[in-house]
């Protein structure tokens, strides 16, 4: 039987990520080779649990009431984990430089991975998320993901000998609604409950043995032009989302001026978000319309079976809003 994946990994049928999201990048200080880096690291994961179970270091005899936090931690490794003296096993091949996102253009901007149409954002001049290691935090409340930011510079401003350092982190929010800055469900084009971990895990083959059972994590952000998003009509909007804007069900056709849904979605009683409607309206149906067939939901590659196939290229997102004004970027690690 294969390990279980890492928690924070919400995959499973009935599963939530809390509402809340932080994501901090470590750097290894120069000089410092990998076994220093694993001392560290390994401290720094204790006093994460530690705050899992309402334990802060300065604060000694004093448990914190945690029932409500439903706290995740998650860690990943970056290719600059790999490149420490002392390490003991080579980058993988899913973090070669040809899968890898590209470095911002000094003057700002740049295409961000080759062939993809993204780019930086015009006022990214540097990358800060390329670092040797990210810490995910997920929690049902703002206060467990900023107190485990706080807790982590603490934690590594204290050491005698320091050897990490946070160099950037990012905070991100689930709005109640389940809805995104776009006013469209999250979970647009889902993969069903029963691919996901299969589309998740590293399969045999296709990597090094030793990493076969784990995870990659790309950490991507997004700007969104709010403006030239509602200069569009709801029916515009509609078609090239895929998605009924207010019951978040699939577009099927189009007939003249209106936009066709399944009629049995959702189903009765029930939000399109919600468990019922995971397998009959997670992905979108196979439609024939090229209006509807050039649509968001409908370019991912759920038409390809298994989910699991090298060919559908899935993957397993988790979307949060955020009104930061430091759009567009990105990261890439191994969790």
């Amino acid at each position: 039987m294969a390990a279980p994946l890492q928690e924070g990994i919400y995959h499973a049928r009935g599963r939530r990520p809390g509402r809340h999201f932080a994501l901090l990048f470590l750097r290894v200080l120069p000089g410092e080779g990998a076994p220093a880096a694993a001392a560290a690291l390994g401290d720094l994961w204790a006093m994460l649990q530690g705050l899992k179970a309402g334990r802060v270091r300065d604060l000694e005899g004093v448990a914190l009431p945690v029932d409500d936090d439903a706290m995740t931690v998650l860690l990943g490794f970056g290719r600059n984990a790999f490149e420490l003296d002392g390490t003991a096993l080579e980058r993988p091949r899913g973090l070669a430089d040809a899968h890898l996102f590209r470095s911002a253009d000094p003057a700002g901007g740049g295409p961000l991975l080759r062939g993809s149409g993204l780019s930086y954002a015009t006022d990214v001049r540097a990358n800060m998320a390329t670092e040797a290691f990210c810490i995910q935090v997920i929690a049902e409340t703002k206060l467990a993901v900023d107190r485990a930011v706080v807790e982590t510079w603490k934690a590594l401003a204290d050491r005698a000998e320091p050897v990490l350092e946070l160099t950037t982190f990012y905070l991100g929010n689930q709005r109640n609604d389940h809805r995104s800055w776009i006013d469209f469900h999250d979970g647009l084009s889902n993969l069903r409950s029963e691919d996901r971990e299969s589309v998740i895990a590293i399969g045999p083959g296709t990597d090094e043995s030793w990493v076969v059972g784990g995870t990659y994590l790309a950490f991507v952000r997004v700007a969104v032009d709010l403006a030239g998003w509602r200069r569009l009509q709801r029916a515009d909007q509609e078609l090239a989302v895929g998605r009924d804007k207010l019951n978040g069900c699939p577009i099927v056709a189009v007939r003249g001026a209106e936009l066709r849904t399944d009629p049995g979605c959702p189903v009765a009683g029930t939000q399109i978000w919600q468990t019922a409607n995971d397998a009959p309206y997670a992905e979108p149906p196979e439609v024939s319309d090229a209006r509807v067939r050039a649509s968001h939901v409908q370019r991912a590659n759920h038409h390809i079976r298994p989910a699991s196939d090298f060919g559908s290229r899935r993957s397993f997102a988790r979307a949060t809003s955020s009104s930061s004004g430091h759009p567009s970027r990105p990261a890439s690690a191994p969790a």
